[in-house]
């Protein structure tokens, strides 16, 4: 939280995506609460928005990262509102949350510790930054 705090006071928007209201949310400017277990579908539904909306460093991804193609693929199965269905998150609230974080720089992406409770936490992190494989 005091690195939350810091990061608030020097302007950084905090989006906090947990299925129960937990202490970050009283900093957030926006809390998404999926349905638990669904964390994969809400980052491939984010990723595609960004993707279809070209808020992507197409230079980084040209020189720098592996299997964006079979990537992009695999998101375009993801619209907001087929991944509302999964996650129980409105398809404006997944688009709310693509256009602040795809246009954010720099931005980052803070794992809690909620994705290894679950079976697929592995390919959640996996759709959640794929340029690290």
């Amino acid at each position: 939280m005091p690195l939350l705090r810091q990061a608030k006071a020097r302007g950084a928007k905090i989006f906090v995506i947990n299925p129960i209201k937990i202490a970050s949310c009283s900093l957030a400017d926006l809390h998404l609460a999926p349905r638990p277990g669904t964390d994969g579908a809400l980052a491939l539904a984010v990723a595609h928005e960004i993707i279809k909306n070209h808020w992507i460093n197409e230079d980084y991804i040209n020189s720098s990262v592996f299997g964006y193609q079979e990537y992009k693929q695999l998101v375009e199965e993801y619209p907001p509102e087929k991944a509302s269905q999964i996650t129980d998150v409105s398809a404006e609230l997944i688009g709310t949350l693509a256009k602040e974080y795809g246009t954010i720089s720099p931005a980052t992406i803070i794992f809690g510790y909620g994705l290894q409770r679950y079976t697929n936490g592995g390919q959640t992190v996996r759709a959640l930054m794929p340029w690290q494989q």
